[in-house]
C-alpha cells in the first residue's frame, strides 16, 4: 500500500563526456524557464569528481543534493540529474515529490533493472552491458515468481514502516520470500532492489528488503510473528504431503 508511482520521464547515461552532456541535454529540454535543475550526488567530493560536475557545482541555476533521499527537499524539485547512485539509493532520488524528469549517469553499476523497469531513455550512444551482480554472465529479467512475490509485497507493505523490526511489515515480507527460497529460488539482491525503486518504493525500503533478501541466500532465516509463522508452517506441511 501506499504505492508511489514513477509518472514522470527518465533516461539513464554512462558516465562519458558524451554521456554525461547528453543526460544534462535532456534534462534542459525537460525544463522550464522558471526552473533550476536538482543535483544529486551521494558524497561531497563527487563534486570535485571531474570536470563536469565542478562547472554545474559552481552554477547557481544548480540545486545540489548530497546523499540526503529528495523527499526531505521542500518545493518542486524540477528535472533531476542523479550522478553514480547505487541501487540502494535509487529510491533516495525516485520517491520525491515535484520531479519533472529524471536523468541516472551511471557509475559503478549497470541499473538494467532499474532502466528496463522505468522505461529509461538510453542517451550518449552505448548500449547497455548486461552484468551479473559477481561480474559474469547477465542474469536478464527477473524470474515471474520473484516479480510476482514483489507485486504483492507493493501492494501490501506499509511504507510507512521499516523493515527491520519484527512487526507486521518484515513478517509479510520474509514469508513470501522463504517460500520462494524453500522452492530453491535465489534471491538476485540488487536487481530486486532496483525493481523495488522503479515501482515507488519508500526511501530506505529497497535496501531493507534486499538485507532480508541476502541473508535468506546465505541460510539465515528470519524471525515472523507469531501468526505468519504458524500460517507458513501450515503451507509447507501441506507442500510436502
Amino acid at each position: 500500500m501506499f504505492e508511489k508511482t514513477i509518472n514522470y520521464p527518465c533516461a539513464i547515461a554512462d558516465d562519458t563526456d558524451e554521456g554525461r552532456n547528453a543526460a544534462l541535454r535532456w534534462l534542459i529540454d525537460h525544463m522550464e524557464d522558471s526552473e533550476k535543475i536538482t543535483l544529486w550526488v551521494p558524497l561531497k567530493q563527487t563534486l570535485r569528481a571531474n570536470s563536469f560536475l565542478i562547472r554545474l557545482s559552481n552554477d547557481r541555476k544548480i540545486r545540489i543534493r548530497i546523499r540526503e533521499p529528495l523527499r526531505y527537499v521542500r518545493g518542486s524539485l524540477g528535472p533531476v540529474l542523479a550522478m553514480y547512485v547505487s541501487p540502494d539509493r535509487l529510491a533516495y532520488v525516485a520517491n520525491a515529490n515535484g520531479i519533472k524528469a529524471l536523468a541516472v549517469v551511471r557509475g559503478s553499476y549497470e541499473l538494467e533493472t532499474w532502466a528496463r523497469e522505468t522505461h529509461s531513455e538510453k542517451l550518449g550512444g552505448g548500449s547497455v552491458v548486461m552484468r551479473s551482480e559477481e561480474g559474469g554472465s547477465a542474469e536478464g529479467e527477473l524470474s515471474h515468481e520473484i516479480v510476482m512475490v514483489l507485486e504483492r509485497l507493493t501492494r501490501g507493505l506499509n511504507q510507512n514502516n521499516v523493515l527491520t523490526c519484527r512487526g507486521e511489515e518484515k513478517s509479510l515480507a520474509v514469508f513470501h520470500l522463504l517460500q520462494l527460497h524453500d522452492k530453491g529460488v535465489f534471491f538476485p539482491v540488487q536487481q530486486m532492489v532496483e525493481w523495488c525503486a522503479a515501482h515507488g518504493w519508500g526511501a530506505k525500503r529497497p535496501a531493507e528488503l534486499g538485507k532480508l533478501a541476502n541473508r535468506i541466500n546465505r541460510g539465515i532465516r528470519p524471525q515472523m510473528m507469531p501468526t505468519y509463522k504458524q500460517r507458513f508452517d501450515e503451507i509447507s506441511a501441506l507442500g510436502s504431503m
